[in-house]
């Protein structure tokens, strides 16, 4: 058995939403599950992340959106 290592301490919080191309709508839309798999190998085009954490007693939030450039080449 392995003991588990903290790296994050006082976080609360952590959501990941990915901006996907719809083939059957023809659009892309921001959704909360992507699998490859079920998209046939196509990445998505961007992820956000947020995160929430509590820091000596005080709470923060934050959130960043990632491009990924390469992913128009995985429709």
């Amino acid at each position: 058995e392995i003991e588990a290592v903290p790296l994050l301490e006082g976080v609360t919080y952590v959501k990941f939403r990915y901006f996907v191309y719809l083939k059957s709508e023809k659009t892309f839309q921001w959704v909360e599950a992507w699998s490859s798999v079920e998209n046939e190998g196509a990445i998505p085009s961007a992820v956000n992340v947020e995160l929430g954490c509590v820091f000596e007693e005080e709470k923060h939030e934050f959130e960043r959106t990632i491009a990924i450039p390469i992913a128009e080449n995985t429709r």
